[in-house]
C-alpha cells in the first residue's frame, strides 16, 4: 500500500515500497521482483563465504560445511518468494557486515562512502538495523588507518543516519500530527507493558494523575472484566505472536484511541494509531520500570525462548497467501501493480513447502545453543589471546551482530523464523570456525 500511495512516512519504513517502485520503472513482474531478491541473498552470501575465507582460513572441512549451509538451504529460495522487505534486507545486511571485515582487516578510502549508503538503505529498510551503526563506530575505531579517516567514516555514517531520521520524523508530522520517527515501537513498549501489568495491577495504587491517568483506568477496567488470556510464553495461540495488546480491537490501547478519537472500527490504518505511539511508548516505559522483575519474567524471558526457537509464520499452511485476493484495499493493489488477472498455486506445492520448512525452527535453536556453547568454549581456551590482534576484532565484530539481533529482537520485536537467516548463517560459519581452533589448541596444547 504504502508502494502504491508513495508516502514518505508510514508505520514501517517504506525503503522497500521505493524499491518495488523503482523496480517497477523497469518491470511490474512479480518473478522479476522475487529473483531480485533471491539473487540479492546469493551474492551477499557468496561474498561473505569469499571475505571469511579470505580472511580466517578455515580448514577444508569447515569451509564445505559453511557452503552447504549457505546456498543448499532451501530457506533462501521461499524467503524471496514473498513480497516483503525481508530477503532484501538480508542480503543488504550480509553485504555490509561483510564490508565491516574488509573496513577491520583491509580498508580502503572508499568504504567510507558503501559503508554509510549500506546503512542508510538498511535504516530504511528496517528498524532492526538501530544497533547496526554500533559496529559501524568499533570497526572503524580499531581499523588499521589514520585517524582522519576513521572520524570521516564515522561522522558520513551519523550524518546520512541522523538526515534520514529527522526527514522521517518530519514526514511522520506531516501525516499524522506527531513528530516522531518509529511510532509502532510505541505501541510495542505499551504491548509488552499490559502482558506485565496484568499480574500486578489489582496489588498496587494507580499511577499519579497526570496523562496516563484516564488509559491507566481502561486498562484496570479491562483487566477486571472477563477478557482473552495472553501470555509470551504461548504466543502461537493468538494470531499476533507476541503483540495482542497492540492488534487486536477491544483491547486497552484501541478501546483508548476510539474514545479519544471517536472511531467506530478496529482498523490499523496508520493515520489513526501513529498519533498515539508517543503516549504509548511512555506508558510502556512507566510499566515496564515500575515492574523490572516483572519484565524479565514475563517479557524478556518468554522472548529469549521464542528467539531460540523462531516461529514458522509464513512458512506454515498459509493457502491464502498465495491466491489473488479480491478485496478492494490491498488484494486491488497487487492486481493493478503486477497486472495479475489469475493466481492459483496448487495447495500440494504450499504443503510441501510447509513440510520442508518444519523442521527449521529446531534447526535454529541447535544452531544457537552451538554458538553459545562453543562461544564459551573458546573463551575458555583462551582462543582470543591465542588467535590475536585483527583476527580477534574481526570475530568480535560478527558476535557483536548477533548479539544485537538477539537483544534487539527480545525487547523491541517478535522472533519470526522469516527475521533471522542471515544471524542464523554467521553463528553456524562461527561454530565451524570455533569447533576447528579449539580442536587445534587442545591438539597443541602441552601435556
Amino acid at each position: 500500500m504504502n508502494m502504491y500511495l508513495d508516502t514518505n512516512a508510514a508505520g514501517w519504513p517504506v525503503g522497500y515500497s521505493k524499491f518495488i517502485r523503482l523496480l517497477g520503472s523497469g518491470s511490474h513482474s512479480a518473478n522479476f521482483l522475487v529473483g531480485i531478491q533471491y539473487f540479492t541473498i546469493q551474492i551477499s552470501f557468496l561474498f561473505f563465504f569469499i571475505t571469511f575465507r579470505l580472511f580466517f582460513s578455515p580448514g577444508k572441512w569447515v569451509s564445505l560445511l559453511v557452503f552447504i549451509f549457505l546456498f543448499v538451504s532451501p530457506i533462501s529460495l521461499f524467503n524471496s518468494n514473498h513480497i516483503l522487505s525481508d530477503p532484501l534486507y538480508l542480503g543488504i545486511s550480509t553485504i555490509w557486515i561483510t564490508q565491516i571485515l574488509w573496513i577491520i582487516f583491509r580498508f580502503r578510502p572508499f568504504m567510507i562512502i558503501t559503508q554509510a549508503i549500506l546503512l542508510f538503505i538498511l535504516f530504511y529498510l528496517r528498524y532492526n538495523a538501530l544497533y547496526f551503526p554500533i559496529i559501524t563506530v568499533f570497526a572503524f575505531v580499531i581499523s588499521n588507518t589514520k585517524i582522519s579517516w576513521k572520524i570521516a567514516g564515522i561522522v558520513l555514517s551519523v550524518i546520512l543516519i541522523e538526515g534520514l531520521i529527522q526527514y522521517t520524523s518530519n514526514e511522520m508530522k506531516k501525516i499524522t500530527g506527531v513528530r516522531q520517527y518509529a511510532y509502532s515501537n510505541g505501541w510495542k513498549q505499551a504491548s509488552n507493558g499490559l502482558y506485565i501489568y496484568e499480574h500486578y495491577y489489582n496489588k498496587e495504587k494507580a499511577p499519579p494523575k497526570g496523562k496516563f491517568t484516564e488509559l491507566d483506568s481502561m486498562v484496570r477496567d479491562y483487566f477486571d472484566h472477563p477478557h482473552q488470556n495472553v501470555s509470551l510464553f504461548y504466543p502461537d495461540q493468538e494470531i499476533t505472536l507476541g503483540s495482542f495488546y497492540m492488534a487486536v480491537g477491544g483491547t486497552p490501547l484501541y478501546d483508548y484511541m476510539q474514545k479519544k478519537s471517536g472511531y467506530t472500527d478496529w482498523s490499523l490504518d496508520f493515520h489513526r494509531t501513529a498519533p498515539y505511539g508517543p503516549l504509548y511508548r511512555a506508558y510502556g516505559n512507566y510499566l515496564i520500570l515500575h515492574h523490572p522483575i516483572g519484565y524479565l519474567k514475563y517479557v524478556v524471558l518468554p522472548h529469549s525462548l521464542s528467539y531460540l526457537t523462531p516461529y514458522p509464520e509464513i512458512f506454515t499452511e498459509n493457502l491464502p497467501a498465495f491466491s489473488l485476493w479480491t478485496d478492494s484495499t490491498y488484494g486491488k493493489v497487487a492486481r493493478d501493480w503486477y497486472k495479475l488477472t489469475t493466481l492459483k498455486v496448487p495447495d500440494r506445492y504450499i504443503l510441501l513447502r510447509e513440510y520442508i520448512m518444519r523442521p527449521y525452527p529446531s534447526i535454529y535453536t541447535i544452531v544457537h545453543l552451538l554458538f553459545v556453547l562453543t562461544l564459551l568454549l573458546f573463551i575458555y581456551f583462551k582462543g582470543f589471546r591465542l588467535l590475536g590482534g585483527i583476527h580477534t576484532y574481526g570475530l568480535l565484530s560478527l558476535i557483536l551482530l548477533c548479539a544485537g539481533n538477539f537483544v534487539f529482537t527480545i525487547l523491541s520485536t517478535t522472533s519470526v523464523l522469516r527475521y533471522q537467516p542471515t544471524v542464523i548463517a554467521i553463528e553456524f560459519t562461527l561454530v565451524c570456525y570455533f569447533i576447528e581452533l579449539i580442536l587445534l589448541f587442545e591438539k597443541n596444547r602441552p601435556n
